[in-house]
């Protein structure tokens, strides 16, 4: 199974767009067929991008999960969630919200020109991320301009975090929400 939460900025189209992609694109990807599953969530995420950056301007966040018989697969980019509720009744938070104080992303939005002003706001190339509130989404081309770099190493990146986890005996729930919740 895949279920995936995506909140998009800069009008609902990028968001619109990877909800309807992002399964045909696992199904054809060759790293799914063989049961690569955290590498084939990545390539996929990446194709996105490539997608997202042709077709126009806005953006959007990602948390997916990919379910197999005994594994949850999770990859997520930008501030969307994903938590596990274990039988004891304590919630695991799986994903992390993609912000300039997560660890080693302002490295990477300072090696991509970026930088971070006083009311904690990105710039990059004199281009202020007003609206976008996190160093990680797909699309967002406005975000991305730095032609020295790759999607991988701008200042707002399509990278995802993954995580992989066997699905424990008895577990509760698995919540995929947006960070308004």
């Amino acid at each position: 199974s895949l279920i995936g939460v995506y909140d998009g900025h800069g009008g609902n189209s990028a968001a619109i767009y990877v909800k309807e992609k992002i399964g045909s694109l696992l199904a054809s990807n060759r790293d799914f067929h063989r049961g690569n599953y955290a590498e084939s969530l990545h390539q996929v995420f990446m194709e996105l991008e490539r997608l997202l950056i042709r077709r126009g301007t806005s953006g959007t966040t990602a948390t997916v999960a990919l379910i197999t018989a005994t594994k949850v697969f999770v990859a997520s980019v930008g501030d969307s969630f994903a938590m596990l509720l274990q039988q004891d009744g304590t919630w695991i938070k799986l994903t992390e919200d993609h912000k300039h104080s997560y660890p080693g992303e302002m490295d990477r939005v300072r090696r991509a020109g970026g930088s971070l002003t006083a009311d904690k706001s990105i710039v990059q190339q004199g281009v202020h991320m007003w609206q976008l509130a996190m160093t990680r989404s797909l699309g967002d081309r406005c975000f991305k301009s730095n032609k020295k770099f790759g999607a991988e190493e701008q200042a707002v990146s399509p990278v995802p975090d993954i995580v992989e986890f066997e699905i424990p005996q008895g577990c509760g729930f698995l919540v995929l929400a947006s960070d308004g919740v």
